[in-house]
């Protein structure tokens, strides 16, 4: 087995030099070779990213997004079930889109991902032909945005659960709310680039 020291280097190497053949060929040694530790997950995440949208091969996609989730990395397995959930909903899998996204949605207390993960489950229940199980996950889904944003001051994932409930509010109608909501987000000053301008474009139509 390679080494993983010299591999990340090899990587590193590969990265600064833009070898894009390298850094595939190094990523996919260090997922073979060292699948269970955080270098190995992130290494298949990243090329189920490019399975996705580079080479839009949906079941290479899955396949490096189910290893990466398998590994228990905290900082890659659960953007990689997010992710899988994500490819197997497109490819009509929904049953085990769902299975998938519930292992995410469930987490106590809601992260960022979490949420997205109800909001995505919703989409999947719709698709499944299941509208009660649907709204639930969608009434879910903005009850965790409101707990998130709850505090004061707002943090960057308050503020962002902030932007991502004003869009749901506006999508209800509820202009007022979402105008409270995307308001609130914006005068926090923490939302990222392209939060901030959906956030703005968001306000302006209301």
């Amino acid at each position: 087995m390679a080494d993983l020291k010299g591999l990340l280097s090899d990587l590193e190497h590969a990265l600064d030099g833009n070898d894009l053949g390298l850094i595939a060929s190094v990523r996919r040694t260090i997922a073979d070779g060292h699948p269970e530790t955080d270098a190995g997950a992130e290494a298949a995440y990243r090329l189920g990213l490019d399975a996705l949208f580079l080479s839009r091969d949906l079941k290479a996609a899955e396949d490096y997004f189910r290893r990466a989730a398998k590994a228990k990395s905290p900082a890659w397995s659960p953007c990689a079930r997010m992710s899988l959930g994500s490819v197997l909903m497109h490819a009509g899998k929904i049953q085990q889109a769902i299975f998938e996204l519930r292992r995410i949605a469930s987490a106590s207390p809601p992260t960022i991902l979490a949420i997205q993960a109800k909001g995505l489950l919703a989409l999947a229940f719709h698709k499944n032909r299941q509208p009660k199980e649907s709204e639930q996950a969608r009434n879910e889904c903005k009850a965790a945005l409101r707990t998130m944003c709850d505090g004061s001051p707002l943090t960057p994932d308050g503020a962002l659960a902030a932007w991502m409930l004003g869009m749901e509010l506006k999508f209800d109608g509820d202009r007022s709310g979402a105008r409270a909501a995307l308001k609130r987000a914006l005068d926090a000053e923490l939302l990222p680039a392209d939060a901030k301008a959906s956030a703005e474009r968001a306000l302006k139509s209301l």
